[in-house]
């Protein structure tokens, strides 16, 4: 995987867009990678003390969406009428159950679900609990907390960015010449805005429903047409 500076420097040496303020340009290059679309994402699972003081914790800032959200214990019967601490007994058949559960789904959590509220880049709870397992799907970010990117991506946000910053230059100057080279560079930009949404590599699962989706359509043979005819 390749990062945000790769197609700084390749900005530089094909198009001789060069930037003395390197978060300028990933501000700039930021935008253009939006309008690709693409999102290298995967599950995480992490376990997080929880603030006493308002009892909350702070997400990771590569958070897209959470999946979960759980206690280490399991969801038994705690109220049944009977004893002051409900059926204590069917704790351990929970945790028993839990235990032989072998396969597990990637987007399986283990424990209780529990409560919380979202606000900003926090969770808050209703109870001071130690500690919480969040399972959530977020981006691969780099060290400086950026997208990777792939072959493709950096290719069209070097190009992006080249075209941005031509553009800029001949509005401020009035020069047309630069205004023709931004539009040869949105030409560009276009074209390579298609390549980058395209995987690198397609693997026998997924061409294998390229290929249904292809050659099937309403239990049809694909480029063949059912439709009445009149004579």
């Amino acid at each position: 995987m390749r990062n945000f500076k790769e197609a700084m420097y390749q900005a530089h040496l094909l198009y001789g867009v060069e930037f003395t303020d390197e978060s300028e340009f990933e501000e700039l290059a930021l935008i253009g990678y939006h309008d690709i679309g693409n999102q290298n994402v995967r599950y995480y699972h992490i376990v997080l003390p929880v603030n006493k003081e308002d009892n909350s914790v702070e997400l990771p800032c590569n958070v897209e969406n959470i999946e979960a959200v759980t206690i280490p214990m399991e969801d038994y019967k705690n109220v049944d009428g009977i004893n002051s601490n409900g059926d204590v007994a069917s704790m351990f058949t929970e945790s028993y159950t839990e235990a032989m559960k072998i396969f597990h789904d990637p987007t399986y959590a283990k424990g209780k679900l529990i409560h919380y509220t979202r606000i900003g880049e926090k969770l808050y709870f209703e109870f001071p609990y130690p500690e919480v397992d969040i399972l959530y799907e977020g981006q691969e970010l780099d060290d400086d907390g950026l997208p990777y990117l792939t072959d493709n991506e950096v290719d069209a946000l070097a190009v992006y960015v080249s075209y941005v910053t031509k553009y800029k230059e001949g509005i401020t100057t009035m020069n047309a010449n630069l205004l023709e080279i931004a539009n040869q560079l949105r030409q560009m930009w276009l074209i390579k805005c298609n390549h980058a949404r395209v995987p690198q590599q397609i693997d026998q699962n997924m061409m294998d429903t390229i290929l249904d989706a292809k050659t099937n359509w309403n239990r049809k043979l694909y480029g063949k047409s059912y439709k009445p005819t009149t004579k």
